[in-house]
């Protein structure tokens, strides 16, 4: 029914997701970043990812363009939640304390 309806006449993604009640793609994936980067804050600093994420790694430095990494994908997030990475971070402490930054960020 949903399909027909799209042939005879031009349909907006966002009508369709709100008919079928769905959300974006990248609003789903920004909420998992920011989910797994509550649970990586509170990691136990001898856990192997605590480790592999806070690890600075040494010897020569690339060339080129510098690779974006993970936390800057967070740090992004967060700035279209209007929220500092530091506000971020003390929420994820407090795990009673609800997230709502993240809610409707796109």
């Amino acid at each position: 029914k949903l399909t027909n309806n799209i042939r005879k006449k031009r349909v907006t993604i966002i009508r369709i997701r709100k008919k079928v009640g769905t959300e974006p793609c990248l609003n789903y994936i920004e909420k998992q970043r920011m989910k797994w980067f509550g649970h990586l804050i509170r990691m136990h600093p001898n856990s192997t990812v605590y480790r592999v994420f806070y690890n600075r790694t040494s010897g020569k430095k690339a060339r080129g363009r510098p690779r974006k990494r993970w936390l800057d994908g967070v740090a992004e997030s967060c700035e279209r939640a209007k929220i500092t990475i530091t506000q971020a971070t003390r929420t994820a402490q407090d795990k009673n304390r609800k997230p709502r930054h993240w809610a409707t960020t796109r």
